[in-house]
């Protein structure tokens, strides 16, 4: 069972189950902001949640006792999981806010070390960017198989050497100058995602990441509707 956290809305049930996605969800509505009723309604929720043997939680970003729940063993969905699960989704949608085909564009992968969400992103990629960079550890492999399966051109980028593309993406801590970064694993980062679950739209970044993770929901069901990126030289 995964717990949903959310402010206290009129004519709403204070706690309520359901099923999202195939997952059971314990919908717990708590007050909003600081002060003596919101820690009360957080240390309830806290109780419940750990009655109820959850361990992983949706809260909401501004949520002010998150520390609370930590103390208590119900953890938070890891957000930058959800966006390198949806890196190639992301990649597109940059690609063409700044007037730039994939079938044009030059794109590289830079991470510190090699994961299966950076291998799923460049296997999609491969299909619709003409030329792609890698620089991850031992990234010979994967350039093999990207090159013989989708006969794109792959180059693998050393580091000190010039890095051309037209968009670079950092799965972790890696960094690249000369060219716009995305960087999925930074805090400051923004994503705005959608996917219509039961019916209805769901733009809750912090339930769309516990659902991916508890296999209740498929990133390729997640549209991208917003990227915001962090202030930096590195970013339009």
């Amino acid at each position: 069972m995964l717990g949903w956290i959310c402010y206290e809305e009129e004519g709403k049930k204070a706690k309520e189950h359901t099923v999202l996605g195939g997952a059971a969800v314990l919908i717990l509505r708590v007050p909003r902001g600081k002060g003596p009723r919101g820690a009360l309604g957080a240390r309830r929720a806290v109780r419940l949640l750990a009655r109820k043997r959850v361990r992983l939680a949706a809260l909401p970003p501004d949520y002010p006792y998150a520390d609370l729940f930590l103390r208590r063993g119900v953890g938070m969905p890891d957000t930058a999981a959800l966006y390198r699960a949806c890196a190639a989704k992301i990649v597109h949608f940059v690609l063409r806010e700044n007037g730039i085909s994939p079938r044009s564009a030059g794109v590289a992968l830079l991470a510190c070390s090699a994961s299966a969400a950076l291998q799923r992103a460049a296997h999609e990629l491969s299909g619709s960017v003409r030329y792609l960079t890698l620089r991850v550890p031992n990234g010979e492999k994967l350039a093999r198989e990207l090159r013989w399966e989708y006969g794109i051109a792959v180059q693998l980028l050393q580091e000190g050497e010039m890095l051309l593309a037209d968009l670079a993406v950092s799965f972790d801590d890696a960094r690249a100058a000369g060219c716009m970064l995305l960087p999925l694993a930074d805090k400051r980062l923004t994503v705005s995602l959608c996917a219509r679950i039961e019916g209805k739209n769901c733009t809750d970044t912090a339930l769309l990441a516990a659902l991916v993770s508890a296999d209740a929901l498929k990133a390729e069901d997640i549209c991208v509707e917003r990227v915001i990126f962090p202030l930096s030289p590195n970013f339009p």
